[in-house]
């Protein structure tokens, strides 16, 4: 891979185009070695003993952190759990109580942790994962734009999107949707089927 991360000082600097992944532009996460430090600090606060992606980081600690990361969003067991967690782990990471620019660096998470996973996973690969990020409690959006691309992701996927958005767990992630525009989601199995003209 040729393209490499550059850091920069300030969210006005990143370029953030969705259909140009990976993002190259950041506030963190230019090199590997803080990507496994924050996932050591989220192991530690969530009693985490054995992670996998934890112990791939450290193996190659020295490695380009777009190679790293590629690796593990691709892969079909770590990818859809990385970037789930990812996008509620972020929160008590990344803040501006923690480090300059905090905040930012949530929005670019979640924005770009998204449109990653609707791109490198099926739906039904990703949905147990997917699941369990929305009903986490620390789970809520920073990024309008992520959670957008989320509704599409679910709004192709799922084979009954608006049951399940309607479920309360779930509602209760997307405040910025009234019950009118949920209800314009799918609901296959409970809309009228048409039926076939008389003989």
């Amino acid at each position: 891979m040729a393209t490499r991360a550059v850091r920069v000082d300030h969210p006005s600097k990143l370029v953030m185009d969705p259909d140009d992944l990976p993002w190259t532009t950041r506030l963190k996460y230019v090199e590997t070695r803080e990507l496994l430090e924050d996932y050591q600090h989220a192991n530690m606060l969530s009693s985490r003993e054995d992670c996998p992606i934890t112990a791939y980081l450290a193996e190659h600690i020295d490695d380009d952190i777009l190679e790293v990361t590629d690796t593990i969003f691709s892969h079909p067991d770590w990818g859809p759990v990385a970037l789930t967690v990812g996008l509620w782990e972020t929160l008590r990471l990344n803040h501006d109580g923690r480090l300059p620019h905090g905040d930012a660096i949530s929005r670019w998470v979640q924005h770009y942790y998204c449109l990653t996973l609707r791109k490198k996973h099926p739906f039904d690969v990703a949905r147990p994962a997917l699941a369990k990020c929305l009903y986490h409690p620390l789970m809520r959006w920073v990024s309008s734009e992520a959670a957008y691309v989320m509704l599409a992701y679910i709004a192709e996927g799922h084979p009954n999107p608006r049951r399940w958005l309607q479920r309360p767990p779930i509602r209760a992630k997307f405040p910025m949707l009234t019950d009118d525009e949920i209800a314009r989601f799918a609901a296959p199995d409970f809309e009228p089927q048409p039926t076939s003209p008389p003989s």
